[in-house]
C-alpha cells in the first residue's frame, strides 16, 4: 500500500510540476540626472550629477567623450567612463556634460556603456527615462513630442507620443534580455542605449521636447526554480486523492461477519 500512495504522488511530481521563475530586484546599472532635478549646470560631474546643456545639433558616432559644461559644446554621444573600441579608447570619467533635449533636427541621443563582464546573458534589462520640457507655446495647437528608444540597434521601446500630460514622470520600457539585445559584457564592448526623436511640428506637435533623467536597470539572475503545479497535475492530484479517499473508505467499511 505504502509503495503505491508513493508511486501515486512521484505521478504527480513527474508530470504536474512546472518549474516557476522567481526573479531577483532589478538594480541600477547607471543614471543620468534625477527625476525632477531638472538641469543643472554646476560642473560637479557626470552621471546622477550630468550637467545638461543647450544641444549643439547633429553629429555621427561615435562623437567625443570629453564634452565642456557649457551649452551647445556637447554632442550627440554621451560616454560613460570605460573601455571603447577604436577611436574612442579609454574613457577614465564620466562625461560631465550631455545634450538636455531633442530640437527641431537634432533628434539623436546615444549613451555608451559598458557591462560587468559576469552578468547573466540571460538576464533582465530595462531602459527608463523622464521628460520634462515641450514647446507649450501659444501657437502651438497639440504640443507633443515622438521617442523611440533603441538597445544596441534592437528596439526596446516603439515610438511613443509625449504629450503635456507626461511630462515628469519617469517611462520605463519593457524588460528584454541582454542576449536579445547583443549586449557586450566586460571592457572594451560598445553598447548603445539611442533615443530617437520624432519631430511633429508640421503637424502641430511644436520644436522641442527635453529631458532630464536617463537609467538602465538589471534583473541579474534567475533564483533557482520553484515548482508549481501545472494544469495536468492538477488533474493528476485531483484523481491522486479520489483513489486515497476510496481506500480509506474501504478500509473502514465492517465485513458482512461484524455486521450486527
Amino acid at each position: 500500500m505504502g509503495f503505491r500512495r508513493c508511486s501515486l504522488f512521484t505521478l504527480v511530481f513527474a508530470f504536474g510540476m512546472t518549474p516557476g521563475v522567481v526573479f531577483s530586484q532589478f538594480e541600477t546599472v547607471w543614471e543620468l540626472g534625477a527625476p525632477g532635478r531638472v538641469w543643472p549646470i554646476d560642473g560637479v560631474g557626470g552621471g546622477p550629477d550630468v550637467d545638461f546643456v543647450q544641444e549643439a545639433g547633429q553629429n555621427d558616432p561615435p562623437g567625443d567623450p570629453n564634452s565642456p559644461s557649457a551649452h551647445q559644446q556637447a554632442d550627440d554621444d554621451y560616454y560613460f567612463s570605460g573601455e571603447y573600441p577604436p577611436p574612442i579608447g579609454v574613457v577614465a570619467l564620466d562625461e560631465i556634460a550631455m545634450e538636455r533635449a531633442f530640437a527641431t533636427l537634432d533628434n539623436d541621443l546615444r549613451i555608451h556603456f559598458n557591462l560587468p563582464a559576469d552578468l547573466n546573458p540571460n538576464a533582465l534589462v530595462r531602459f527608463s527615462f523622464e521628460a520634462n520640457n515641450l514647446d507649450q507655446r501659444a501657437k502651438i495647437p497639440d504640443p507633443r513630442y515622438g521617442v523611440e528608444v533603441t538597445f544596441n540597434g534592437h528596439v526596446i521601446l516603439a515610438e511613443i507620443v509625449i504629450r503635456p500630460a507626461d511630462l515628469n514622470t519617469v517611462i520605463t520600457t519593457e524588460p528584454v534580455t541582454l542576449s536579445s539585445v547583443e549586449a557586450q559584457l566586460g571592457p572594451g564592448g560598445d553598447n548603445v542605449i539611442w533615443l530617437h526623436g520624432g519631430l511633429m511640428a508640421d503637424e502641430g506637435g511644436g520644436n522641442w521636447m527635453g529631458m532630464d533623467y536617463h537609467a538602465l536597470e538589471v534583473n541579474d539572475e534567475v533564483a533557482s526554480p520553484v515548482p508549481t503545479l501545472s494544469e495536468w497535475g492538477m488533474i493528476v492530484l485531483s484523481l491522486v486523492l479520489v483513489a486515497i479517499g476510496g481506500l480509506f473508505v474501504r478500509r473502514r467499511r465492517p465485513s458482512a461477519n461484524q455486521a450486527g
